[in-house]
């Protein structure tokens, strides 16, 4: 019983790690390093640099969880998706934003694809060191 239970809080707390990694990642990039990033209001520079820290913080958001969970590391990964779908959901719930619409839900597919792709680096990544060594 105890190892279904300590299973079950490492899982939890790998998909809250992923979670966290990527909200302090973005945090740092979009606020401290950019300065505040804005569709409107931002150079396209700074929107493609965005767009990477982006991508940055979902790799490792998706790529820390499935690690750290230790198993199933693609389903780890999309319990971190779905703390991302929740947060999305209930931002835009609290539009109006400065943004379009489609700014947010790209910005939001664009952190959730990157995670999932961490989680499947580590599967991949799993998987290379279980197979035997090739001899040719």
């Amino acid at each position: 019983m105890w190892k279904s239970i300590l299973r079950t809080a490492r899982s939890l707390a790998a998909v809250v790690l992923g979670y966290a990694l990527i909200v302090a990642l973005t945090t740092l990039a979009f606020t401290v390093w950019l300065g505040g990033v804005s569709y409107r209001h931002s150079s396209r520079e700074v929107l493609a640099l965005a767009a990477l820290s982006a991508v940055a913080s979902g790799l490792a958001g998706g790529y820390a969880a499935a690690r750290a969970a230790g198993r199933a590391p693609l389903l780890h990964a999309a319990g971190v998706v779905c703390l991302l779908i929740t947060e999305t959901t209930l931002l835009l719930l609290r539009r109006p934003g400065k943004d379009p619409l489609w700014y947010d839900l790209i910005g939001a597919a664009t952190l959730m694809g990157a995670c999932l792709l961490g989680g499947w680096l580590e599967a991949w990544r799993e998987q290379k060191r279980a197979a035997p060594p090739r001899l040719a």
